[in-house]
């Protein structure tokens, strides 16, 4: 048994006083979802879980679509969104701010400050997305998690097509075009390759 725990530690492997397991790499406690997840990025307060080794690129993908949605949606009603409130234009991003009194001053109607909370809502969803997918892109590129980018950890960062390969996995490519595409990801979680023990690929 003391063999097993020297072996574990020489590995990487750490003692989890909570789940009263050993765990691997780059795994970290969540003490929201009450469990050690795999390959730990963050948890998401809005999907209700860890994103992690087996969802990451899920989650990426989904940031990604929200983000293009959010943008034509945002791009494609800006016209009428203007047309509507019809104000100048300090007044209408004051307006899309605080529509309740440009309705208590009686600059727009009840229709006008419906148009202008949507907006607002997707212009809200525009940034919000476009800031997780900066975050994650940029984690990812240096082939981190956000707590290890926190951290300053930079143990993992193999290539950027490595790096994407990790997340997306073998098909990746592919794999943002749709989450039905199955793209296996490199081994299994618990086992990674560090970058000073990694040599690119070179063409003889």
């Amino acid at each position: 048994m003391g063999l097993f725990f020297f072996f574990s530690f020489f590995v990487g492997w750490r003692y989890c006083a909570i789940c009263q397991v050993n765990y691997p790499p780059r795994s970290y406690h969540c003490h929201a979802c009450d469990e050690c997840i795999l390959k730990r990025d963050h948890h998401c307060k809005f999907t209700g879980c860890c994103i992690g080794y087996h969802n990451h690129r899920y989650f990426l993908v989904g940031v990604f679509y929200i983000f293009l949605g959010a943008l034509y949606g945002t791009c494609y009603q800006w016209d009428y969104v203007y047309s509507t409130i019809d104000l100048p234009l300090v007044y209408f991003f004051l307006t899309l701010i605080a529509p309740h009194f440009a309705l208590l001053f009686g600059a727009i109607n009840l229709w006008g400050v419906l148009v202008a909370v949507l907006h607002t809502l997707a212009l809200c969803t525009l940034l919000m997305t476009s800031y997780l997918l900066v975050m994650q892109m940029r984690a990812i590129c240096r082939g981190q998690t956000q707590y290890e980018m926190k951290c300053n950890i930079n143990d993992y960062n193999l290539s950027l097509k490595q790096n994407v390969i990790d997340v997306l996995g073998k098909r990746w490519k592919i794999a943002w075009m749709s989450p039905f595409i199955n793209s296996p990801l490199r081994g299994d979680g618990t086992v990674f390759r560090k970058a000073n023990n990694y040599e690119p690929p070179k063409d003889i």
